[in-house]
């Protein structure tokens, strides 16, 4: 879907832009072709056509088709700081296959993607991701292994402990040793996924044993070597295919009505808008205003024409009481604090800590007094917040780039009614982090768009 262009001349998209050079740029994309890895995952990074086939779900972040196409569930949100690299090397290492043989699936809001040093919440934050990941994709990726060679030992009716894991080409194999017979991964992974099941049940689950790090061929090898770990996305995103929240179009939600908003927000946090005119969405050739607490909503069947709309809108605020705050105010509030006593951190020997710091600072013949100040610096991604929302009366499907995709569905459910069965969030790339942790454009979208049917925002 591609959107009007500025000077008239053919639109042209994102990837014709990154393709062909800078010259003659004239449009704003909206859209890029995606390919489904399951029921409620998508692809999102196109760095190869997807595989076919039924697809055997071995754990929640090991799935692989009967075409032996390895997909990885990577939990956590990938915004330019190498997730997607570092913890796909981590399971590739202990699957013994390549990490650019392994298709990444952003995973959907669920219990078991929890972040443990993030007090259990489904949120890529504080710098934890590999912390709290390394281990568990160790393990998942190892238990994966192992039921693969359960799952082939079977089959060829051999022991699993004269099986290992073997490469043709791209594709992977499990080979025994002894009589040199194998078996493809696609070929064990429903076999292996319904001994998970089965294992599960009974309570004696299969556990594989994460290799030792003396072993390791990927994970911790010097840069300088002859094919060094590139970064798993580069391709993708320098060649277009990457699906940011913003590239979200028709070929994503299925529909081809789908409308577009531009939000005017008050410039003060916490006010609210008193006025507006013109009030007619027809003078300004756009579907609908829609007027929201902290601001003005400009719906159009494309986002040029609601952003375009919105600069001719004029709007009057109630900017309440932080319309009084300034820099200087907030820069004397701030000396004027660092001259009263401090919060004591540590509650053990602080008070006599405490006054040991201020005697011997009083009692010092040389001291040195300096104020140093820095400028607030706003949490501004480099891709726009946005959110698309496809409602649909009993279901909702939820396209938005966040760290909390489990947050999102939440909102949803508390704004539609509807149970988490029947919302689908689909987490993209992200273009920044920051103010992405929290889906808030996710609740301004939805508290207006339930008879909308597909908006973006």
């Amino acid at each position: 879907m591609k959107e009007k262009a500025l000077n008239g001349k053919t639109p042209i998209t994102r990837r014709d832009f990154l393709g062909g050079g800078v010259a003659g740029v004239g449009g704003l994309l909206i859209g890029t072709p995606l390919a489904w890895g399951g029921s409620f995952t998508q692809r999102m990074i196109q760095n190869s056509p997807p595989g076919s086939g039924p697809m055997a779900e071995i754990n929640a972040w090991i799935h692989i088709r009967t075409d032996s196409e390895i997909h990885f569930i990577l939990d956590k949100a990938e915004m330019g700081q190498g997730v997607i690299t570092g913890l796909t090397a981590v399971v590739a290492e202990e699957l013994d296959v390549s990490p650019f043989d392994i298709k990444v699936d952003f995973a959907p809001p669920g219990s078991e993607y929890g972040n443990p040093k993030m007090f259990g919440a489904q949120i890529t934050g504080g710098s934890t991701s590999v912390a709290s990941s390394f281990d568990r994709l160790r393990q998942a990726a190892a238990d994966a292994r192992a039921l693969l060679v359960a799952a082939a030992s079977e089959e060829l009716k051999v022991k699993a402990a004269e099986c290992s894991v073997s490469k043709n080409n791209h594709s992977y194999f499990i080979s025994d040793s002894k009589s040199n017979k194998r078996v493809s991964f696609g070929d064990v992974a429903e076999k292996a996924a319904e001994i998970n099941k089965t294992m599960a049940r009974s309570l004696n689950p299969i556990k594989g044993v994460p290799k030792p790090r003396s072993q390791y061929k990927i994970l911790g090898q010097p840069q300088n070597q002859p094919k060094p770990l590139r970064r798993y996305d580069a391709w993708a995103k320098i060649t277009g295919r990457a699906t940011y929240g913003i590239d979200v179009g028709p070929e994503q939600t299925g529909s081809t009505e789908m409308l577009h908003c531009a939000v005017i927000r008050c410039p003060v946090a916490g006010g609210k808008l008193t006025q507006f005119s013109p009030r007619n969405p027809t003078e300004l050739g756009v579907t609908q205003l829609v007027p929201l607490k902290g601001g003005l909503a400009v719906v159009a069947p494309t986002f040029w024409e609601a952003l375009s709309a919105s600069k001719k809108i004029k709007v009057k605020w109630n900017a309440g009481a932080l319309a009084q705050q300034s820099t200087e105010k907030f820069s004397a509030a701030f000396r004027n604090t660092s001259q009263k006593r401090g919060v004591v951190a540590c509650v053990e020997s602080a008070l006599t800590s405490y006054e040991k710091m201020e005697a011997a600072l009083n009692n010092s013949n040389h001291q040195i007094d300096a104020t140093f100040e820095v400028p607030y610096v706003p949490h501004a991604t480099m891709e726009p917040m946005n959110c698309t929302v496809h409602f649909k009366g009993a279901s909702c499907d939820i396209w938005v780039p966040t760290q909390a995709p489990a947050a999102a569905r939440e909102i949803a459910r508390q704004i539609t009614g509807l149970d988490h069965a029947h919302i689908n969030v689909n987490s993209t790339f992200l273009g920044g982090g920051f103010r992405t942790l929290w889906p808030r454009r996710c609740k301004s979208l939805l508290i207006f768009i339930k008879n909308l049917a597909l908006t973006r925002l």
